[in-house]
């Protein structure tokens, strides 16, 4: 579990970071991707998600002494919302409320949303950050080669949806690599 890191061995996360502020980097991302309920419970570790959070975020911005903005990196809990999975759409707002509140406190300048392939799960998150902070909050889904999400939404939908949640960027990341996602910002900005 990379998130254990935060606890267990910082300086080496914190040493990845300067890395990046050293190489010219203006944000970077907190340790923290999988540091939600759901996910951590496959490691029993579900009762760390304040700790694991807290430290991800708090090595961040110690690490880059000012020098870079530190963004909450927020991931998928592998699990879909309701009706294609068997988790409510309010306990996923209230799973990411959990992490991203333990983020905020610890001090993150914003929400990074990521990797994610439901909308739905997305939105829980977004609607989540919302609540416990004014944080701004980005998103950005992952699309297959079809051009659309593991569940069938293609980026026009995606942008429809985060638009009017008012978030402060859309984008796509992982799974096809950059070529392929030129076509897909294409597409999401023809929209926003």
């Amino acid at each position: 579990v990379p998130e254990l890191l935060n606890v267990k061995n910082p300086e080496v996360i914190a040493e990845i970071h300067r890395t990046y502020v050293e190489s010219g980097a203006d944000i970077v991302e907190t340790n923290t991707f999988g540091s939600n309920r759901i996910k951590l419970s496959h490691y029993g570790l579900e009762g760390k998600v304040k700790e694991l959070t807290f430290s991800g975020v708090k090595i961040a911005k110690e690490a880059v002494e000012g020098k870079a903005l530190v963004a909450l990196s927020v991931g998928p809990t592998g699990q879909f919302v309701e009706p294609v999975g068997n988790i409510s759409f309010d306990e996923m707002v209230d799973v990411f409320k959990e992490q991203i509140s333990a983020g905020v406190e610890a001090g993150a300048d914003m929400v990074l949303i990521e990797t994610m392939s439901d909308v739905k799960e997305a939105k829980a998150a977004v609607i989540a950050a919302k609540e416990v902070s004014d944080l701004p909050v980005i998103v950005s889904m992952t699309y297959q080669e079809d051009g659309r999400t593991l569940l069938g939404t293609p980026p026009e939908v995606s942008a429809i949806v985060f638009e009017a949640l008012d978030v402060a960027a859309i984008g796509a990341n992982c799974s096809l690599g950059p070529e392929h996602f030129v076509e897909i910002i294409r597409r999401t900005a023809e929209i926003t």
